[in-house]
């Protein structure tokens, strides 16, 4: 939803969708425009407009590799169909993952850190600090399912907070995504290692993520 944020700078409209209030919140509070920023919470595998007139749009983005809490493959169908029912014909659905070379080192897993700055009620500032992943975490190689150690750490001054879950995530190959955006009534158009446009996929030292971009398929339109 942060994401959805920047997207208003450039003068493009923008909804954000989450399962929890908890991205929105801090989405909303980073930006003095937020009250132009529609965001909705819902189930990801049955998306709704927030907005009755506004059915069409020209893109779809999961990012932070949200689809992986879909751990069956029917509920990802259903995502995808849930979303290409509100593209536009030529529409793009962008969905960010794991890289596969992770899926296929069992042994290790990749631990990512960063920290989000939050608007507090009485005008201070504080910091969310987040921690993705750790070495220990378990990997279940038969459903392709990892046990992910997702640790958040609240500092807000006076008041400060940790908690830490294990939280089941789904990791796919790039085979996978193909056959389920067929599925879902999409192809994979192109493969990118980032977000970044300019690394590929393949490249061994800067590929970290895999990021598909699907189109709807033309049998469909």
């Amino acid at each position: 939803c942060r994401g959805s944020v920047n997207i208003i700078h450039h003068g493009t409209d923008a909804n954000g969708g989450n399962m929890t209030n908890i991205e929105n919140r801090i989405a909303a509070a980073k930006d003095p425009n937020a009250s132009t920023f529609e965001y909705t919470i819902q189930d990801i595998t049955c998306f709704i407009p927030p907005k009755p007139s506004l059915r069409v749009y020209d893109s779809a983005w999961i990012l932070l590799g949200s689809l992986q809490h879909l751990q069956t493959t029917m509920d990802v169908i259903k995502c995808f169909q849930s979303i290409h029912r509100v593209l536009s014909e030529d529409g793009t659905l962008i969905v960010e993952l794991s890289h596969p070379k992770e899926t296929f080192n069992m042994l290790t897993c990749t631990r990512n850190t960063w920290e989000v700055p939050i608007d507090l009620d009485d005008g201070a500032e504080g910091t969310l600090k987040v921690l993705w992943g750790d070495e220990s975490d378990e990997f279940d190689p038969i459903k392709q399912l990892r046990d992910l150690t997702v640790q958040f750490e609240l500092d807000a001054g006076a008041f400060s907070t940790n908690v830490t879950q294990i939280i089941p995530t789904r990791l796919f190959t790039s085979q996978e995504m193909n056959a389920l955006a067929y599925g879902g009534g999409f192809e994979v158009v192109q493969m990118y290692g980032s977000l970044n446009e300019d690394v590929d996929v393949y490249d061994t030292e800067l590929a970290y993520r895999m990021v598909c971009v699907l189109r709807k398929r033309k049998d469909l339109r």
